[in-house]
């Protein structure tokens, strides 16, 4: 991830970012590169360098916040798992008719979920004062909100999460979301479902274990 600073030089010159990334171009290490900003305006002469540098050589993306962060990693993970035959996006969606109706009702799940954020807004001062602090509004919070879900529901239908300890790759339970919200439900009934579960998904399937959902190590 490329910002506007350089960072601190070594007796060469160079930064632990371009050091790393000069690494990984030897050991030729597939490399996902993020730029901040849209311009190089502001930006450290040598991190403006190292951005050509790292352009001649593979794509780059570039982000402003956390949701276009997000988005871009979620792209480009699912563009290498392409690349690298992990997985075929259209033959693990063969099963679901990508049609006018369901980005018909996409849209209109959007809708519902901006307009609920925008009515919590509304009511709950503390929430507001933590959305304007960190510089987040109900469409954006929305928008990472539902590509998360379909991201997650891309990843149980190929029963890559919930897959108990010994067990296959790609044998986790395809109902394992809805699983997942009745056990902390049902142990939790008064929990953020949101903040205490999925927010964390899927960077911390690896800490439950299916189906008891404790923490235990080696897990997927």
């Amino acid at each position: 991830m490329f910002g506007f600073d350089y960072g601190a030089e070594d007796t060469r010159g160079l930064s632990p970012t371009e050091r790393e990334f000069d690494r990984a171009t030897e050991k030729g290490k597939h490399r996902l590169i993020f730029v901040k900003g849209t311009d190089g305006k502001g930006r450290h002469p040598k991190m403006a360098a190292l951005i050509r540098k790292a352009g001649s050589q593979l794509i780059r993306r570039r982000f402003l916040g956390i949701p276009d962060l997000t988005a871009a990693v979620y792209a480009s993970l699912v563009e290498y798992l392409e690349q690298t035959g992990g997985v075929q996006i259209e033959e693990a969606f063969s099963v679901e008719a990508v049609t006018k109706e369901f980005f018909g009702r996409y849209a209109d799940l959007f809708g519902d979920i901006n307009a609920a954020l925008e009515k919590l807004i509304t009511k709950d001062k503390a929430l507001r004062d933590e959305f304007k602090a960190k510089g987040v509004n109900a469409v954006d919070f929305a928008k990472k909100l539902m590509g998360q879900i379909v991201f997650l529901y891309f990843l149980q239908k190929k029963g890559w999460m919930g897959v108990e300890k010994g067990k296959d790759w790609g044998t986790g339970p395809r109902a394992f979301l809805r699983k997942v919200a009745q056990t902390f439900l049902s142990a939790h009934p008064d929990g953020n479902l949101f903040n205490d579960v999925f927010e964390g998904l899927p960077r911390d399937m690896c800490s439950w274990e299916w189906p008891s959902f404790t923490c235990a190590e080696g897990t997927t």
